[in-house]
């Protein structure tokens, strides 16, 4: 079986860069998660201490990214403890291969290497993204609470706690899972 490598913006080669610019993505995904050259420039223009770019590579070439942010560039709900993610995009034409589980699980181990005083990762989804709610719970992420009213509809939080349990057991699920 083939898996995901995580490699962080400032890793990539010129190459895979504008592979990120290039992912497609849905109307409906960008509605979601927002334009890929936003999030580009926030890579470009961010102190890597509080936000860092993860594209999503597959089989070498890049299928996926997000953004994971802290402190400062972290919207006031995040927890001081936490790490959130972003962004999440994956290309049109891998979805449903189960690459975005795979990227969501490796996601941990990748964010704990940079920031090992992580205790979870949050995330915000639209309540209506049934495909985006159901990968998250798949992946272990759990509902955190109240929705509330976000940017374009009802949104919900969601947690992946990253205790000594989590961190070793997904560790060793994902050895393999490259981190550049």
């Amino acid at each position: 079986m083939h898996t995901i490598a995580l490699c962080w913006w400032e890793h990539l080669s010129q190459e895979q860069r504008q592979a990120v610019a290039e992912l497609r993505i849905s109307e409906a995904q960008v509605e979601f998660c927002g334009a890929v050259e936003k999030a580009i420039a926030l890579c470009q223009e961010t102190d890597p201490e509080l936000l860092r770019g993860v594209a999503f590579l597959f089989e070498g070439r890049v299928v996926g990214f997000c953004l994971v942010r802290r402190g400062a560039m972290a919207a006031p709900w995040v927890p001081a403890d936490a790490v959130a993610i972003t962004g999440l995009r994956m290309d049109m034409r891998v979805q449903g291969r189960g690459l975005g589980r795979q990227a969501l699980l490796a996601l941990p181990a990748c964010v704990l290497a940079v920031w090992p005083e992580t205790a979870r990762l949050v995330l915000s989804v639209d309540e209506h993204n049934p495909a985006g709610i159901a990968a998250y719970e798949r992946a272990g992420w759990v509902d955190d609470g109240p929705r509330y009213q976000g940017r374009i509809g009802m949104e919900r939080r969601m947690t992946k706690w990253l205790d000594a349990m989590t961190k070793d057991r997904e560790q060793d699920e994902h050895h393999d899972a490259a981190i550049h």
